[in-house]
């Protein structure tokens, strides 16, 4: 289990806001549709875990705002 910081408003309509801290279970496998710590491309990312067409992982932000996340290289799932 982890403690992640919050930084950002690509949640805010998950009830996450920037300041927040969320517990993190690295034990459980993510499914589609959890909510994920995840590194992508070398970056941290709090984001809903999402399937494109071609059934490959993007994250969905909570927040009209913001754009899907597709991987260019890495996607590493961390709980």
């Amino acid at each position: 289990t982890i403690f992640v910081n919050v930084k950002g408003d690509s949640m805010i309509d998950a009830w996450i806001h920037e300041g927040d801290t969320l517990i993190v279970d690295k034990s459980k496998k993510p499914r589609l549709g959890d909510i994920v710590i995840a590194v992508v491309d070398g970056d941290f990312t709090v984001k809903y875990l999402a399937q494109d067409a071609q059934k490959k992982f993007v994250l969905d932000p909570a927040n009209s705002s913001y754009t899907r996340i597709v991987p260019e290289h890495e996607l590493e799932l961390c709980g």
